[in-house]
């Protein structure tokens, strides 16, 4: 159960992780676009 349970956590931190930084690159792209 436990062992279960922990790979869901990091299943979740991994999609975030990967959500976090296509946003970030998607943001940053825009933001330099807006300065340029």
């Amino acid at each position: 159960m436990f062992r279960k349970l922990a790979g869901l956590v990091f299943l979740i931190i991994g999609l975030l992780g990967v959500l976090l930084s296509i946003g970030g690159f998607i943001y940053s792209g825009r933001a330099v676009d807006a300065v340029v």
